[in-house]
């Protein structure tokens, strides 16, 4: 017998092809390995200075992954600067928001899957997507 799909000559019991693994025949199933994952988490950056005037900081968020290749940057927000936090108000939650929310986008248009579940802190989305 020759496999369908590649010509390899086969053993007349064989199920699946020697040398292309697809089944011989209608029925049989084909050998799937499970997908291997890499992961990436969500996570906040910032910085923050005293000067004249009160303080100022800047906030932005990355999505650090676990890969093959060990860790490494998935992804970086945008970068806000506030210069007197102490005026900013509730207008600092509803930004970092904005930046998570635009980060988290991003990254599932780069063919991350966004896991239900989440890190301890309320930005810290995670997400997976299978090694190549």
């Amino acid at each position: 017998m020759y496999c369908r799909f590649c010509g390899t000559q086969l053993p007349e019991e064989a199920s699946f092809c020697l040398k292309c693994g697809k089944a011989t025949h209608e029925g049989a199933q084909s050998f799937r390995r499970e997908p291997v994952w890499e992961y990436c988490q969500i996570e906040q950056g910032n910085w923050a200075a005293y000067a004249i005037g009160g303080l100022n900081s800047r906030v932005w968020f990355y999505a650090e992954a676990v890969g093959h290749r060990g860790k490494y940057s998935a992804g970086e927000s945008h970068k806000i600067t506030y210069f007197r936090v102490d005026l900013v108000g509730d207008r600092l939650r509803t930004d970092m928001e904005r930046l998570v929310e635009e980060l988290a986008q991003k990254l599932v248009q780069e063919g991350w899957e966004q896991l239900a579940q989440r890190g301890e802190q309320w930005y810290q989305l995670r997400f997976r997507r299978p090694l190549a």
